[in-house]
């Protein structure tokens, strides 16, 4: 289960943790039942024991003699619809609010794509309702290396499944990727295609030193223009 990185990028999540090329995401627990040939999920048998709780059984049991009505379904589907929509614009509001408080440090036109790419990667019509809207100390440690970095070339954006900004920047074949969590902490994917074939290095510091740490791998390639 993946969720495309909007603009730039997709995620492929690995089957158990992280985000982005770098991680990704958790699988969705599965439901208890199964799915009839009618489509109604159906719950695994009923198997009784001398202390099974009737009580329990009793409501299992009105459960399939009753089950919610077409319009109860509706109901309920419309309300996760706006508290979904509800989380998403909070968390955007709260972002731009972050993005205002440092203006100064970046020109109009890369403000405004940002706020284009945010509203983009929290577009409810597309949500992934197991995924967590961008959280905004992950936004923070983003800015914060942009402000270090001062790339000319602005990166594409995504989001992992726990709500890290992820930023990807592609010259030819060799690709820089980074993540950045809410500690002020970031991982950086690079992949570099030689005449060996493709080689990757990663690393793990605080945003203080991702500049320093990359230095190595000549980023200007990728942060500034040809």
């Amino acid at each position: 289960m993946t969720r495309e990185l909007k603009s730039y990028i997709t995620t492929d999540r690995p089957q158990a943790t992280g985000c982005g090329p770098m991680g990704a995401s958790a699988m969705s627990p599965f439901s208890a039942g199964y799915e009839s040939p009618l489509g109604r999920s159906i719950e695994p048998p009923l198997i009784l024991g001398e202390m099974d709780d009737w009580s329990g059984v009793r409501q299992r049991v009105g459960n399939l003699q009753n089950p919610p009505s077409p319009a109860a379904q509706v109901l309920q589907s419309t309300k996760d619809d706006v508290g979904v929509e509800e989380r998403l614009f909070d968390a955007s509001a709260s972002i731009k609010v972050l993005i205002s408080q440092v203006a100064m440090h970046m020109d109009a036109s890369w403000r405004d794509g940002l706020f284009r790419q945010l509203d983009s990667l929290h577009d409810p019509e597309e949500w992934d309702l197991e995924d967590t809207p961008i959280e905004k100390g992950s936004f923070g440690t983003f800015l914060k290396a942009m402000i270090k970095l001062a790339p000319t070339v602005k990166p594409g954006l995504g989001a992992s499944y726990k709500g890290h900004v992820v930023a990807a920047w592609t010259r030819d074949q060799d690709r820089l990727t980074v993540e950045f969590y809410p500690s002020d902490r970031v991982r950086w994917v690079i992949s570099n295609l030689t005449e060996h074939g493709m080689e990757r290095f990663a690393g793990d510091v605080p945003v203080s030193r991702l500049a320093e740490t990359l230095q190595p791998y000549e980023p200007k390639r990728w942060l500034q223009k040809r």
